[in-house]
């Protein structure tokens, strides 16, 4: 796996990408899943479905390698009686870009940071800690194709992982994870 990564960063900086100005993106993705998993201190249920959107921002370093900020808006609903859980998160992200065609560009985005998951009124069945406050972190990784419309406007799709774990006062570990597909459009100045 360590000697994927290398390849991957070496052929990441060793100029695919053409353009040479810096680029700015912001961005806007809409989140699905459907495999996911709920998992409390080792007990797992399945996740009926993961939904979810999120805002970015990201800003090119190297014409290969960019670095930026998103912050997740995510719910996720177990196979049980439980409603649907909200988790909020933030995040820095790091890209690393390459161009394999004139108008698609593939990339590879890793992201990590804290999470929140807000209190929720109603009845937990998953663990009576389910809806309370709870503060975790989260990391993504997933693979993007970037299709450019204009100079100015693309759409992005990716296919990946999401995980966010979250503890409260009693010391209950709730993690919930799922495979997401994602799309949406995205500027960049």
């Amino acid at each position: 796996m360590r000697n994927i990564l290398l390849i991957l960063l070496l052929l990441g900086f060793s100029g695919f990408s053409q353009d040479s100005t810096p680029n700015h993106e912001l961005g806007l993705e809409i989140h699905g899943g459907t495999f996911g998993l709920f998992n409390v201190n080792d007990v797992f249920t399945k996740a009926e479905h993961t939904i979810g959107a999120s805002i970015y921002g990201d800003f090119e370093v190297h014409p290969n390698f960019s670095i930026g900020a998103e912050q997740m808006f995510m719910f996720g609903k177990p196979k049980n009686p439980d409603q649907i859980r909200s988790i909020l998160n933030t995040n820095a992200r790091f890209k690393l870009k390459f161009q394999t065609f004139e108008k698609i560009h593939f990339n590879i985005l890793v992201a990590g940071g804290f999470s929140l998951w807000p209190a929720n009124n109603s009845p937990a069945f998953l663990t009576p800690t389910l809806n309370e406050t709870r503060l975790g972190w989260d990391f993504r990784a997933s693979a993007v194709s970037d299709f450019k419309i204009s100079k100015k406007f693309s759409i992005t799709a990716s296919f990946g992982y999401l995980a966010s774990s979250s503890t409260s006062d009693d010391i209950v570990w709730i993690t919930h994870d799922s495979m997401l597909i994602s799309i949406g459009p995205k500027i960049i100045f």
